[in-house]
């Protein structure tokens, strides 16, 4: 079981990011939006450098 515990850290926190985008995406709903998108491939490439 204490190998299941990274994968769940590691959804939750690409959960956290998803539902912070959709509130970004709720707010500002013009072009602003989405810049959001590269800050999600940002993450995404920071993950991979880990």
């Amino acid at each position: 079981m204490p190998q299941l515990m990274p994968l769940f850290w590691e959804f939750s926190f690409f959960m956290m990011i998803f539902i912070v985008m959709m509130l970004i995406d709720l707010f500002c709903c013009s072009e602003e939006g989405f810049e959001g998108l590269d800050l999600m491939s940002d993450v995404s490439m920071m993950k991979y450098e880990w």
